[in-house]
Order: C-alpha cells, then sequence, then structure tokens
C-alpha cells in the first residue's frame, strides 16, 4: 500500500520516513494498526494512489558502538 503525509509533521513509518508531502511504500499490514489508522481519520495520512510517485526515503538504523 502506499501513504501520503498530509500532515505538517514527520512521520516514521515502516522504517521510512516522511516528510509533510512526501508518499511511501509500505506493507499492507500497517493498515490495520491503530496509530496509522487514527493519523488517517484525522486526516494527517492518506492512501496515496497507485500511480503516485515513491518519494520518502528509508532510515538507516545503526548500531551502537559496543563497549
Amino acid at each position: 500500500m502506499k501513504i501520503t503525509n498530509s500532515s505538517a509533521r514527520l512521520y516514521y513509518i515502516a522504517g521510512q520516513k516522511l516528510a509533510p508531502g512526501q508518499t511511501a511504500e509500505i506493507d499492507d499490514k500497517w493498515k490495520d494498526n491503530k496509530t496509522v489508522q487514527a493519523s488517517i481519520t484525522k486526516g494527517e495520512l492518506r492512501i496515496a494512489g497507485k500511480d503516485e510517485e515513491v518519494t520518502a526515503t528509508a532510515v538507516d538504523k545503526k548500531e551502537k558502538d559496543k563497549k
């Protein structure tokens, strides 16, 4: 599924950073996430059309230095 950030704040979903106006391709299992559903209901996120370009960036997870 594709999702677009319609809010004025930054979202992190499924390891991707969505700045306002950006679109990301995420796994369909996120449709059932209560936080994602609440954000869609509030109009902060929206389901994007299949033809919309993916513009979000993946977040690199870095390990902390181990001592």
